[in-house]
């Protein structure tokens, strides 16, 4: 089975990822919204029904300590390696 790990941030959240991220995300939420709409439906369509889609919670300041923590850059490739990491643990704790 593919799993693939999406962000989920609150809207009240958006535009300090936005400051993190700088230009590598939609200027506004809903511009986000609509592209990660895109991004599963691409998902799924390529992977069928043999595909699962996680939604994974994620604030700025616990992704900006991630990437302290790991030496990472703030980069969306940065991100999905977060997302990745906390959705494999919150599946294995089930």
């Amino acid at each position: 089975m593919s799993i693939f790990y999406f962000p989920k941030i609150a809207a009240a959240d958006y535009e300090s990822f936005r400051r993190i991220l700088k230009d590598d995300i939609p200027d506004t939420f809903d511009m986000w919204t609509r592209s990660q709409d895109s991004q599963k439906a691409e998902h799924i369509l390529k992977w069928g029904a043999d595909s699962k889609c996680v939604h994974v919670e994620v604030d700025a300041n616990e992704f900006a300590a991630y990437c302290r923590a790991t030496g990472n850059d703030y980069t969306p490739y940065s991100l999905r390696n977060f997302l990745y990491e906390k959705g494999s643990r919150k599946t294995k704790e089930g």
